[in-house]
């Protein structure tokens, strides 16, 4: 059977090369040199996603692609790009920042030219420049090439810790996005893009099947983003890394000559050294040393040599772990003491006798500091951390109050840091300056913390609680997790999210908060891992919205509602574009009841529980239907700022329950692909059918004029042969009337006598949130012979003055009102329907006056606990 289409298919992966696509028809090079070539079959083509509106949890399935091979006169097109190995490689020995132009480090640029397509992590960059043996430039529109997406890129200590450079195809496409587009052949331009009708994630490389001819690839779904770990590397504590000593306390010592292995026999020759910075190892402190002051070092190994009868003099780190100063010559080098408190003392022993004496060359003698005490062990002390009373705090590279974090773990400021000494005593602090790509943070506190030293062996334990929000909404979270990614998702500091995986979230959330001050103003601090979908499933529900994947493939949200007689439906859902020979399923409450809400509040991050009140609401009349409660539980991970009382906890609750704690029906039905672009998850439709149950009537049939108004909350499309969809839509079974509408004046002008023409919108009397649906126009809700009324918002002394409806423009957003009397125009005004007394016909659709946030109240009884 022919629905009318006839279609094309194009797989395109981030940073590949090619494109397979399923009609001779799109191939085609493209301007970026990638090539689309045909072979890629439509069997296993398909999409699937699920949601659970109250428990806001998203479900998806993924797909297998089948690619046929071609040969061409080089060999076979996909095997190349499938199974070859990248003929250039060599490591990265920079940090490449997350956006604009780079000069990237390398271990060798042999093999790089200009206007290669070079590969690091999951980036593709285009070749600017090649200035040397060692380095090449990208510039800023050269940064996320091929469809990837551009990131920050990290050099290790060595290379084998280092980034594998690839030159022109990456070393593996396991855990890259896929994407496919659709084409109506006829209609699209077919060297277009296409419309996207899937979005995924390479669960593995490429694999050739046992016919050989047929690669084939495994695509999970982007909700598998959702099972990244928020706060990755945040799941153990960490420690101070390297060596730093502040300008207030630098590292101190002073040497002398002495003709007797100890301070008895020292002559005049005395050279002082005092350190200050930060060093990445005992190593690049020994460097530092021994390094020429021209070149920024104390000049250890210089200084000491001019000493008549020392030659070879140098620091070093012994294969112990011990430091220390060895020199060749008759005489010794003996450690004085030194008597000022201002310096941190960094040899605690005079001469040393090394471990292996026969290791060192004949006539060499060593100072190795220390012999393992209880304080400095043997190796170059840390530094120390806080403010003792001999000089200020300070600030920027050199300030007491700086910590080099180790492990993986990359602060960012306004995070909080805690810190076990020890002692076992623990402080708490704030990051008011960080650096990523140098694991460096900055803290305060309320009061300066008190000097405290920190040497090898007797560490802090360090933890950081990677501060998202410190007072706003789940939007922002959404913003600042997105700016975090490219940062530090390389570093596995954040799941690697961006704006091509979540959709704009502000005007659905600004929606369903109603300017509810408990959900705009909160904390939002991750302190251990946890998978990202576990944390936006209760925030989700604690915003009154619920997950959806949009067309395109992105993540995006919905505002929680009950679909009435007078939603606005998006589509009709009739014997148009319902498939003949597969009719309609019916289903009472299909997903269960629920009947009990329960809320947890004061979430304390640190201890990771929550402290504040447990709020239990009952629904009466759920309870009363079906005597065993359902529960529905929130427990956010984000911290309220603003206390929740119990009205508000009957609000959080309302509309699930008003949906779940009623009656209500899933119809299954499978549909033509004409609608495939608009029969997404969370659309509202209409749904009319002549063998479906009429509930009112108790017979069947659904006619246009009492077609049922229903949301879709699931669907699947079959991309293979003749395409179609099935859609599940969950209809109420209540004779519920639509909120009454109001619209917010924004500028009037008289007609003529009482008759004014008022500039009106669905934006809030406040011009913060839109009060109505995307895309509603007036007659959505007003027609002529209407009566309404115009009041001034947030006021207990305003009069209304009721009007009738004389005409509606749509396109200019204007309603013109015959007043029963000359209405004052003060303050933030708006219209809503007036006395239910004189409704007209299309008023009595609409319920009448709702509470404060336009939701209707419901028999519930809240506890607290």
């Amino acid at each position: 059977m022919s629905f009318g289409e006839s279609t094309a298919y194009r797989l395109e992966i981030e940073g590949l090369g090619i494109q397979p696509v399923s009609s001779p028809a799109l191939e085609q090079t493209l301007a970026d040199g990638r090539v689309r070539v045909d072979g890629l079959l439509r069997t296993g083509l398909q999409r699937e996603e699920a949601t659970d509106i109250a428990r806001g949890t998203l479900e998806s399935s993924g797909m297998t692609a089948f690619v046929v091979d071609r040969r061409d006169n080089t060999g076979s097109i996909f095997t190349r790009w499938f199974a070859q190995r990248p003929l250039v490689r060599t490591w990265l020995t920079t940090d490449v920042p997350a956006t604009g132009a780079a000069t990237v480090g390398v271990v060798s640029s042999a093999g790089i030219a200009i206007g290669s397509v070079v590969h690091i992590d999951t980036e593709a960059l285009l070749v600017d420049t090649v200035p040397d043996d060692f380095s090449f430039t990208v510039t800023s529109s050269g940064r996320g090439h091929w469809g990837t997406i551009r990131q920050q890129h990290y050099a290790g200590d060595d290379e084998n810790a280092n980034p594998i450079v690839s030159v022109e195809r990456p070393l593996s496409i396991e855990g890259r996005r896929a994407y496919l587009y659709r084409y109506i052949l006829g209609e699209d331009d077919l060297s277009g893009f296409g419309t996207a009708v899937f979005t995924g994630i390479l669960t593995k490389d490429a694999r050739l099947e046992a016919d050989g001819a047929v690669w084939s690839l495994l695509i999970d779904p982007l909700t598998e983003l959702l099972n990244q770990d928020l706060g990755a590397d945040l799941s153990e504590p960490t420690s101070i890394r390297g060596v730093f000593y502040p300008s207030t306390r630098p590292g101190r010592f002073t040497l002398a000559r002495s003709t007797t292995p100890d301070i008895t026999g020292v002559t005049s020759d005395r050279e002082f050294f005092e350190a200050t910075g930060f060093f990445e190892s005992q190593e690049s402190f020994t460097a530092y040393l021994n390094a020429p002051t021209a070149s920024g070092g104390l000049a250890l190994s210089t200084r000491l040599n001019a000493w008549a009868g020392i030659t070879d003099a140098e620091a070093f780190v012994a294969n112990t772990g011990h430091w220390g100063i060895r020199w060749s010559g008759t005489d010794f080098i003996v450690q004085v003491p030194e008597g000022s408190a201002s310096a941190l003392p960094l040899i605690d022993g005079t001469i040393q006798v090394p471990d292996d004496p026969s290791a060192l060359p004949l006539g060499v003698k060593a100072i190795v500091s220390g012999g393992g005490g209880a304080t400095q062990q043997g190796k170059v002390p840390r530094g120390i951390f806080g403010a003792a009373a001999l000089g200020p705090v300070g600030t920027g590279a050199l300030s007491p109050l700086n910590l080099y974090l180790g492990g993986l773990v990359r602060p960012s400021a306004g995070d909080s840091i805690a810190i076990r000494w020890p002692d076992d005593t623990e402080a708490l602090y704030e990051a008011v300056s960080a650096d990523a790509d140098e694991g460096f943070a900055q803290v305060r506190s309320a009061s300066v913390p008190a000097e405290r030293g920190m040497f090898p062996g007797q560490l802090p334990e360090i933890r950081v609680f990677r501060t998202y929000v410190t007072s706003g909404s789940l939007n922002d979270f959404r913003s600042a997790l997105l700016a975090n990614a490219p940062v530090l998702a390389n570093r596995g500091g954040s799941p690697f999210v961006t704006s091509f995986d979540f959709d704009v979230w502000e005007f659905e959330l600004a929606r369903a908060a109603g300017g509810r001050s408990f959900l705009l103003s909160r904390q939002y601090i991750a302190t251990e891992s946890i998978k990202l979908a576990e944390f936006l499933e209760e925030e989700f529900k604690l915003a009154g919205v619920y997950p959806i994947l949009n067309l395109a493939g992105q993540i995006d949200v919905r505002q929680l509602q009950l679909p009435t007689s007078t939603s606005i439906a998006s589509l009709t859902i009739d014997d148009s574009v319902l498939t003949p020979d597969d009719p309609p399923r019916w289903e009472r409450n299909a997903f269960g009841s629920i009947s009990v809400g329960v809320l947890k509040t004061g979430y304390e991050p640190i201890q990771d529980r929550h402290m504040g009140t447990t709020y239990v609401v009952r629904d009466r009349i759920a309870l009363g239907m079906r005597k065993a409660p359902r529960e529905l539980e929130i427990k956010p991970k984000s911290t309220e700022l603003v206390a929740v009382d119990q009205a508000q906890a009957v609000e959080i609750f309302s509309r699930a329950l008003g949906i779940f704690g009623r009656p209500y029906v899933m119809v299954t039905c499978s549909v033509i692909p004409s609608i495939m672009y608009e029969a997404t998850l969370g659309t509202i439709v209409k749904f009319s059918n002549a063998s479906l149950p009429n509930v009112l009537t108790g017979r069947r049939g659904l006619g246009t004029e009492n077609a049922a108004a229903g949301l879709i909350v699931g669907r699947s499309w079959s991309f293979e042969g003749e395409e179609r969809g099935t859609l599940k839509i969950l209809i109420s079974d209540q004779s519920i009337a639509g909120y009454a509408a109001s619209c917010s004046v924004r500028s009037n002008a008289l007609v003529s006598g009482t008759e004014y023409d008022l500039t009106v919108d669905f934006m809030d009397p406040l011009n913060v949130a839109s009060i109505a649906p995307a895309g509603a126009v007036l007659s959505d809700f007003y027609a002529v012979g209407d009566f309404l009324e115009i009041l001034e918002f947030n006021t207990a002394t305003t009069t209304p003055v009721q009007g009738t409806v004389t005409a509606i423009d749509d396109d200019t957003g204007v309603i013109r009102v015959d007043f029963d009397s000359a209405p004052v125009f003060t303050g933030n005004q708006y219209l809503r329907f007036a006395d239910a007394n004189n409704a007209s016909q299309s008023q009595q659709r609409y319920a009448y006056y709702a509470d404060s946030f336009s939701e209707l109240p419901f028999g519930a009884k809240v506890f607290s606990a």
